[in-house]
């Protein structure tokens, strides 16, 4: 054994108590590097299975007709009521968002006024409802 190793083995003894201290600083600063990758890698599997579940398109643009098979995007996510049926005789029905709903105290059955195409109508809510384009994870999947 170097005369070196024998004085750093010598130090070494004599502050044990600062190398454990330093060690345990690194050791939590390892640990708490995994876990918030661990819980941004599950949060983003979990928006990724949420949208995937729910159609959320990838891409938006404005048209006036589209085909049959693009209704099933953006799927609704029902929370309470029922959905919306044809349009009968007296107000529109509508589904609010749930946020909407708790803001205002609305319930389905509620009927409320709203401006349409400029016109003054009715609106009878039959369901509070959640649709993915407005539940947003905030940037790089953290919470807003």
């Amino acid at each position: 054994m170097k005369a070196l190793d024998r004085k750093l083995l010598r130090d070494l003894r004599l502050m044990w108590s600062q190398a454990l201290t330093i060690a345990l600083v690194v050791a939590s600063s390892v640990a708490g590097f995994i876990t918030t990758f661990s819980a941004y890698d599950a949060l983003s599997w979990s928006r990724d299975l949420y949208y995937a579940d729910a159609r959320f398109a990838d891409v938006f643009a404005t048209l006036k007709r589209a085909p049959l098979s693009l209704e099933r995007l953006n799927k609704v996510h029902l929370r309470s009521g029922r959905m919306i049926e044809a349009h009968h005789s007296g107000a529109i029905e509508a589904l609010v968002s749930e946020g909407f709903a708790i803001g205002r105290q609305l319930k389905p059955g509620d009927r409320i006024g709203a401006l349409v195409n400029g016109r003054r109508e009715e609106l009878l809510i039959v369901g509070i409802a959640l649709s993915p384009e407005y539940i947003f994870a905030g940037m790089a999947g953290s919470p807003d």
